[in-house]
């Protein structure tokens, strides 16, 4: 079992490619948009524009691009303390087979936040 080596937003592991952050570019940016939608989202709810429901799916597209959350805990969310993200990027698949398997996965996936405290929040693109 390998060791964890933490690295710092700049660093690189060089026994391991997938850590340098010159890969990463296009990822930070749609993270960036996944928080300005979390930020309105939670703007909005405090406004009382909209009201957030614990596991309610909201889905939009902005600029072609399906947008999806899901506001596990619209209370914890909108505190004002840091908070870590987790992001897992890929590629869509052009298999139909691949895809329709992707969409049980992540089905079940959604299923499974009410059971996990601590989740504040999933948003796909």
């Amino acid at each position: 079992m390998t060791a964890f080596v933490r690295l710092t937003a700049d660093e690189f592991f060089g026994d391991h490619p997938c850590t340098d952050p010159a890969l990463y570019g296009s990822d930070e940016q749609l993270l960036a948009y996944m928080l300005q939608d979390v930020r309105s989202l939670i703007r909005r709810h405090r406004s009382g524009e909209i009201d957030l429901g614990a596991h309610e799916v909201l889905t939009w597209s902005v600029h072609g691009l399906a947008r999806r959350q899901v506001v596990c805990d619209p209370s914890a969310l909108a505190e004002q303390r840091d908070v870590c993200i987790v992001g897992f990027f890929g590629e869509r698949r052009s298999d139909l087979d691949t895809q329709q398997h992707i969409g049980r996965l992540d089905a079940a996936l959604l299923g499974e936040f009410s059971a996990v405290p601590g989740v504040l929040s999933y948003t796909s693109v």
